[in-house]
């Protein structure tokens, strides 16, 4: 299982389908989510050759554990558990412009404030 993208509020994840479907079809996916103690199912539809998902409405900062099973008319598989907690965040690269863009705004308020005029090529 790997991490695709991470935001604020939700986590995407993807995997690769079993190599052994026990000679049927994979019918659907689910996903579920550990934010403390218990499982959760994710709330989507996960199609059979979907082997990617969105959790969304996450709560910022908080870490996530996540697996998934295949399903198929036998039953649902052994799931694929993720190696460790996902914190629900953005990048820190976009952390990093976020953070830049505020200051940024501040400083050219200060200066327009002051009447000094900035002329920048970004």
């Amino acid at each position: 299982m790997a991490i695709v993208k991470t935001t604020s509020k939700s986590i995407t994840v993807s995997w690769k389908a079993p190599r052994d479907n026990g000679d049927a079809p994979i019918l659907k996916y689910i996903l579920e989510k550990k934010p403390q103690m218990r499982w959760r199912k994710v709330p989507i539809k996960i199609g059979p050759c979907d082997t990617q998902a969105t959790a969304s409405n996450l709560r910022k900062g908080e870490q996530y554990e996540f697996r998934v099973k295949a399903v198929n008319e036998e039953g649902e598989s052994e799931p694929l558990v993720s190696r460790r907690p996902i914190t629900a965040n953005p990048p820190v690269g976009m952390q990093t412009t976020v953070f830049f863009h505020y200051h940024w705004l501040w400083i050219m308020q200060i200066l327009v404030k002051k009447s000094y005029f900035v002329i920048s090529s970004f």
